[in-house]
């Protein structure tokens, strides 16, 4: 009997790249480095970063880093921030799956 398989990083990425989710009312996918801005404009809202970052505004700068670094632990390890979207198109949440 062969033990678990080990998860390798190049089908991470590829998981990553076909993981859609879809509901009838939303689609979820993990996030992309190319969410940084709209991810930032909700971590810079007061009811949000008051929890998130202990009160404190936080710099795109800091936002690319963790969204990049979020990326980089979905493509290692399967897990990561995953954003929810409407039927628009629209962000309608993030969260950690």
């Amino acid at each position: 009997r062969k033990g678990p398989a080990r998860h390798q990083p190049q089908a991470a990425l590829t998981m990553a790249a076909e993981s859609v989710l879809r509901t009838t009312r939303l689609w979820l996918r993990p996030a992309a480095e190319s969410d940084v801005d709209v991810l930032h404009a909700i971590w810079l809202q007061p009811g949000v970063y008051r929890y998130l970052w202990d009160g404190h505004a936080i710099t795109r700068e800091t936002a690319a880093g963790m969204v990049a670094g979020l990326c980089e632990s979905y493509a290692r390890a399967g897990f990561g921030l995953w954003l929810a979207f409407d039927d628009e198109a629209a962000l309608a949440a993030a969260g950690a799956m």
